[in-house]
């Protein structure tokens, strides 16, 4: 394990299983910099070997989300996007701990929410070509 200063910031750095990891432990105090490298270097290894953390808590996508909401109230339109998002994130994501939600989740999710727009009534008989529905244009490269 390697501290070193960044300017007025402590940071670390280590390698597990030639895996290499480098953190700011954001504070200016090179042994409060060091404990926190230990305790980041610790839960690592706790769940590289699937040894519960000692003060783990679960981390609910249903908790972080109003968090996250308040957290970021300069965006424009903000009422309006804080009642849409918790309309569609919350009950698709509520339940799940944010470390499982994958790739598959939120492809499944836009895919859903997709199907769920073309079935509202003002969208029935409207046409929409099969790579559309399946290639989020979000999600085009």
């Amino acid at each position: 394990m390697r501290i070193y200063k960044r300017g007025n910031i402590f940071w670390c750095e280590f390698r597990i299983d030639s895996k290499h990891h480098q953190f700011s432990c954001r504070t200016k105090d090179k042994t409060v910099d060091q404990e926190v490298a230990f305790a980041i270097h610790s839960d690592l290894i706790r769940n590289k070997f699937n040894i519960p953390a000692k003060y783990q808590t679960e981390r609910l996508f249903g908790n972080i989300f109003p968090e996250y909401m308040n957290n970021n109230s300069n965006m424009p339109h903000t009422i309006d996007r804080k009642i849409v998002a918790s309309k569609h994130f919350l009950p698709a994501f509520a339940d799940k701990n944010i470390a499982d939600i994958t790739t598959n989740d939120i492809k499944e999710y836009q895919l859903s929410r997709r199907l769920e727009i073309l079935n509202m009534p003002k969208n029935k008989g409207k046409k929409i070509s099969l790579d559309a529905l399946i290639k989020p244009t979000a999600l085009r490269s």
